[in-house]
């Protein structure tokens, strides 16, 4: 895209969202026209249809093109295997939730983030995991299905070898590292992570940075720790 002088990110915050890959499948099929293009516009997109079409004029060269589909054709392939990955996770799920396999997740009381998630197409995961451990840990701000399953599927639902929240942060090694003698700082000694906890940081710290601008409890949290 940058090759060809379109600079779609100018437009599109996600080009990976359904406005920005909309756009450059029309693209790829041969649409030239900006005016056309921003058309494709979702309608909950913050940015105008004049704001979207004033970086979607390029060259076209016929070689960057077809870079253009190809790599479109290997990204829906990869989406597709995803896909059938999900679909045997979400057996497994299905085979471990035992007793609770017939109950329901209780709708999550945002309504915006439960649209996101049906969206994404992780109301499934999110169902499962419920069943499987019992709780719904989506109805924590910026927990996300896929953060919740990285969460379950490295530590289990059971967390009670871990008494209180300060433990757990300590074993993922995210609460930080002072060491001092007599009032004076110490030199910081490499701490070692297991696998595990550097996954489950890794998303959690992810789903943190998402609290940038909510309006929430955990986002006034996070803006206060940021300033400090």
């Amino acid at each position: 895209m940058d090759q060809m002088n379109v600079r779609l990110h100018r437009g599109v915050s996600d080009i990976d969202g359904v406005t920005g890959m909309a756009i450059m499948r029309a693209i790829a099929e041969g649409e030239r026209d900006p005016k056309r293009l921003t058309r494709l516009r979702d309608r909950h997109c913050r940015k105008s249809e004049g704001e979207i079409a004033e970086p979607l004029t390029g060259h076209w060269r016929e070689d960057h093109v077809f870079r253009l589909q190809q790599s479109q054709k290997m990204y829906d392939s990869i989406q597709e295997r995803m896909g059938e990955y999900e679909q045997e996770i979400l057996k497994m799920l299905a085979a471990l939730a035992g007793e609770r396999g017939g109950a329901e997740a209780p709708p999550l009381k945002n309504p915006n983030k439960a649209k996101a998630i049906r969206r994404r197409g992780e109301e499934p995961m999110r169902q499962a995991l419920y069943q499987m451990s019992g709780v719904d840990l989506t109805d924590i701000d910026a927990i996300g299905a896929q953060t919740a399953a990285v969460v379950i599927s490295e530590y289990g639902a059971d967390l009670s070898s871990f008494p209180t929240e300060k433990q757990f942060v300590s074993h993922l090694r995210l609460a930080p590292n002072v060491p001092s003698s007599g009032g004076k700082p110490l030199p910081k000694k490499r701490r070692r992570k297991s696998s595990a906890s550097t996954r489950v940081a890794a998303q959690l710290c992810m789903a943190a940075l998402s609290l940038r601008n909510r309006k929430t409890a955990l986002g006034a949290t996070y803006r206060n720790a940021s300033r400090r």
